[in-house]
C-alpha cells in the first residue's frame, strides 16, 4: 500500500535555499513542486481589551515537496530530513531501492558532508479478507489467543503496536490494525525499521544500511504472516 524511505539529519542542517541548486534534476524525476510554508502570528499581551487588536505575522519555508503527475511518488525535503514515499503498486525491492539511489545522487550536492542521524524504511501492507474468525489463521503475533476459552463474539475491529529492539543500532515499530469496512475485513500490517547510527551522507553506505533494514523487515513480515495470508497476495 505504501513504501517509504527516510533520512534524518542533525537539527536544521539542511539549507532549504540550496534546494534550488538541485531543483532542475529533481524535476526530471518528479515534475511537480509545492513549497510548504509555516506561519507564526504574534499577538500583543495587554491587561485589557483593545478597540482594534494589533498583531503581526510571518511566514517561512518549512519544506519542499516534489511529486509525479499521478502523485504516487513524492519527495519531501525539510531542514531535518528527506522522505521518499511510493504509493500504489509495489514492484519489488530492487526497483524501490534503485529509485532511491537515483534520488540520492540528484540531491547529493545538497546533503554532502552532512551527518545522517537516522535511516529508515517503512512498509504498510493491506490485506482484505471475506472472513476473520480466528486471527491465528492469518497472523502469528497476537496480544493473546486462548484456544480453550474463545470469546463467542465475532471480532470487528482491533489494533496494537509493538516496538522491537533489533540490535544496538536498530529497532522496529510494528502496528497491526483490523477494521471491518462494508462486507470485508481490512487488515493493515505496518512495519517501520529504523537505524540510529550517525553516518556521513554517502550513497553506498546508505545503500548498505538499507539492505540491513530490509532483512529485518522481511524477518518481521514473513515471521508474522501465515501461508493463508500469503495466499491473499497471489
Amino acid at each position: 500500500m505504501v513504501a517509504l524511505f527516510q533520512l534524518k539529519f542533525l537539527q536544521g542542517e539542511i539549507d532549504l535555499a540550496r534546494v534550488e541548486d538541485v531543483d532542475g534534476n529533481l524535476r526530471l524525476l518528479y515534475p511537480n513542486r509545492m513549497n510548504n510554508l509555516s506561519a507564526n502570528i504574534d499577538m500583543p499581551i495587554v491587561p485589557f481589551p483593545l478597540g482594534t487588536s494589533q498583531f503581526s505575522g510571518t511566514t517561512q519555508l518549512a519544506g519542499i515537496t516534489y511529486f509525479t503527475q499521478d502523485q504516487t511518488k513524492k519527495v519531501n525535503i525539510t531542514k531535518q530530513g528527506i522522505t521518499y514515499i511510493q504509493e500504489g503498486l509495489y514492484r519489488g525491492w530492487d526497483e524501490f531501492k534503485a529509485e532511491i539511489m537515483v534520488l540520492l545522487e540528484q540531491v547529493k550536492p545538497l546533503l554532502e558532508q552532512h551527518v545522517v542521524t537516522r535511516t529508515s524504511i517503512r512498509f504498510i501492507n493491506r490485506f482484505e479478507m471475506e472472513k476473520f474468525e480466528d486471527p491465528e489463521d492469518y497472523f502469528k503475533t497476537m496480544i493473546s489467543v486462548t484456544k480453550d476459552d474463545v470469546l463467542p463474539i465475532p471480532v470487528a475491529k482491533y489494533g496494537f503496536k509493538l516496538t522491537l529492539n533489533v540490535s544496538d543500532n536498530a529497532y522496529s515499530i510494528v502496528s497491526q490494525n483490523l477494521d471491518k469496512i462494508n462486507d470485508k475485513y481490512v487488515y493493515l500490517f505496518d512495519i517501520d525499521v529504523l537505524d540510529r547510527r550517525n553516518i556521513f551522507f554517502e550513497r553506498q553506505e546508505i545503500g548498505n544500511v538499507m539492505e540491513e533494514l530490509r532483512n529485518v523487515k522481511n524477518q518481521i513480515f514473513f515471521g508474522n504472516v501465515t501461508e493463508k495470508t500469503l495466499d491473499l497476495c497471489r
